[in-house]
């Protein structure tokens, strides 16, 4: 199978915005990279006061299926860029099979949620780290060219619900879109008895089989690509990580697979979409909703900066 990758180059602070342009014109994922002299640290844990957390240049790396309408996701991506007065740097080449899986890893940082319940660490941890956190659900992650290495804020944001549930012990969860497959790898080591993650990119579904079965899980892991999954599988809780337009076009089935007094988490969307989201659910019961405020602490305790513009919701299901 072949792929169109395309590759921009961009100030940092766009990079959240064109990353998600790229999914809504159908990239199979999008990955983010520092392209700057910064490092990952400096980039994502000291921002200044009041900064959005970025890097100062960034590079998004997305890819599409061959077969996509390639003119038509290249004038929207140079729209974008224009109409923002972005300065960027932009390159497209073709991928085989083989090439995807030669490129490099996305980065993963050590990161806590929920007061050192649960730690999300890179694979390459040392023993002795592994060891001080031995009483902690510690998630060992390469999320390969999957979605989510843990470092974007709504990842964060379900995360540190995620790590507070009471309920999540012994529920059976779905992830839809899974990515990586953190969110639902995550709960399995947080409690859950089982977990189905859902994807449309088949290189999400590799990188979760291959993460469950790193950290010890994948007797409780199931993936599957949209339409697969069984239609009597139901949930005591849902979580779905996406954009605002998927969670409102996939309302009926998320609220379906849910269990009445279920929880239903969502991601992925901004402050001014969540009226619209919440709308869509006329059967849940939602929180108000969440901003991210630095859910993810570093090793140093040191806290990432507010970014309001993401926001989290959760509801129980009551009819």
């Amino acid at each position: 199978m072949s792929w169109l990758q395309v590759k921009i180059e961009l100030p940092g602070h766009y990079a959240d915005a064109l990353s998600d342009v790229c999914m809504d014109l159908g990239a199979v994922s999008a990955l983010l990279d520092n392209a700057g002299e910064d490092s990952l640290i400096e980039a994502v844990l000291e921002p200044g006061p009041g900064d959005t957390i970025v890097w100062k240049r960034a590079a998004i790396t997305a890819f599409w299926d061959v077969t996509v309408d390639i003119a038509s996701v290249v004038r929207r991506l140079q729209a974008e860029i224009h109409d923002k007065g972005i300065f960027a740097e932009v390159s497209a080449n073709f991928l085989s099979e083989g090439d995807l899986a030669a490129l490099p890893a996305q980065p993963v940082e050590e990161l806590s949620f929920a007061r050192g319940r649960l730690w999300l660490l890179p694979r390459d941890a040392t023993v002795e780290r592994l060891a001080e956190l031995d009483s902690a659900a510690v998630l060992k992650l390469d999320p390969g060219l999957a979605f989510g290495s843990g470092l974007h804020p709504t990842t964060q944001l379900c995360l540190e619900y995620m790590a507070t549930m009471t309920s999540l012990p012994g529920a059976r969860v779905l992830d839809f879109g899974c990515g990586s497959g953190v969110l639902a790898l995550g709960a399995l080591l947080l409690g859950a008895v089982a977990a189905d993650g859902v994807d449309h990119d088949p290189q999400a579904l590799l990188a979760t089989r291959d993460n469950a079965a790193y950290n010890g899980v994948a007797a409780g892991m199931q993936v599957f690509m949209p339409g697969e999954l069984p239609s009597q599988s139901r949930y005591e809780v849902v979580v779905a990580n996406i954009l605002a337009n998927p969670l409102i076009e996939l309302a009926d089935e998320l609220s379906e697979r849910l269990l009445p007094g279920g929880t239903l988490v969502l991601a992925g969307l901004l402050a001014q979409q969540a009226e619209a989201v919440i709308e869509a659910y006329p059967n849940i019961k939602f929180a108000p909703p969440v901003p991210h405020v630095g859910a993810a602490i570093a090793a140093a305790d040191r806290v990432d900066a507010q970014d309001e513009r993401w926001v989290r919701l959760q509801g129980v299901k009551v009819r």
